[in-house]
């Protein structure tokens, strides 16, 4: 069954910002306080863009315990609160690293991956946080005793809009995608650890529901594919704005959702020079803004 998009309230379309990020720091707990500067500086830029949402990748910072958690996120949701944008945050665990095969299907089984998502949405000032479900194709359906687990929206409303998360691995589960198609929102994010290929074809794999999915992930390099499907197209698009500063980047696109039936599409981004014109890794300290690709993929 394909999805109805629900409509923007106010009748405008709702922009979303996804991002690349690089794999540098990813899964370790002292790259969190450079992660954070670098994450207030994606704010920024989504701000000069009068963005709605801002969507971060699974697994940005890691922490040993959950009670880390709030100190950690506070400046991201204080400035996202101060300019009215939605933002989501993936945080780890450590232990998160240690997993093996074997156990990762065991605290699948038991709702106990150490992985989650916490949320700020203005339109209601409303904190949120989800715990993944599952985490491969393998152990997708661990969680069979758990219908209402499957069944749960894990959503937030923007300008009378509703976007879905799906959190990295829960792809697979065709049991949360066919909740998600049943409930038609506005756009559903794939919020994924590290890249791998593999995603991009999964997306390709859900063109039939006629939703609308953006991915947010983890990669070792720049200029990729941002892989997007928009009511049965396939609308991937290369290359994006690239920040960074120290030797953290991060590649964002920016996406235009329109209200009623129309098809997703990206926005043409400007760039905005923000003050150095050095390559990543080559100057302590240094904040930039380099170019952007507007053209669809080859």
């Amino acid at each position: 069954m394909g999805a109805e998009m629900e409509p923007d309230k106010d009748g405008n379309q709702l922009k979303i910002v996804t991002l690349y990020g690089g794999g540098i720091g990813f899964r370790e707990r002292e790259s969190n306080p450079l992660r954070l500067d670098h994450a207030l500086l994606v704010l920024r830029q989504a701000t000069r863009w009068n963005a709605d949402a801002v969507i971060f990748p699974a697994g940005y910072f890691t922490v040993t315990r959950e009670s880390e958690t709030t100190g950690l996120l506070e400046p991201i949701f204080r400035m996202a609160r101060k300019a009215g944008i939605a933002v989501a945050v993936g945080v780890d665990q450590a232990k998160a690293n240690r997993l093996t095969v074997a156990g990762l299907g065991r605290v699948v089984r038991n709702y106990d991956l150490p992985c989650f998502l916490y949320t700020y949405e203005p339109d209601e000032d409303r904190y949120q946080v989800w715990r993944q479900r599952s985490g491969t194709s393998e152990n997708a359906y661990a969680q069979l005793a758990s219908d209402w687990l499957v069944k749960e929206s894990r959503s937030i409303m923007v300008k009378g809009c509703r976007i879905e998360f799906i959190f990295c691995g829960e792809i697979y589960d065709d049991r949360i995608i066919a909740g998600i198609v049943n409930r038609k929102p506005s756009v559903a994010v794939c919020t994924g650890h590290m890249a791998m290929s593999r995603f991009g074809r999964t997306l390709k794999r859900l063109l039939p529901t006629g939703l609308n999915l953006l991915l947010s992930e983890h990669r070792n390099a720049w200029n990729g594919l941002h892989f997007a499907v928009s009511r049965k197209k396939d609308i991937s698009i290369r290359g994006g704005l690239l920040v960074w500063d120290d030797y953290l980047w991060s590649e964002l696109r920016l996406w235009e959702i329109p209200p009623g039936r129309e098809r997703m599409r990206p926005s043409e981004m400007p760039v905005e020079e923000i003050g150095c014109d050095t390559s990543p890794g080559q100057s302590a300290g240094a904040s930039c803004l380099t170019g952007v690709s507007n053209e669809p993929k080859a």
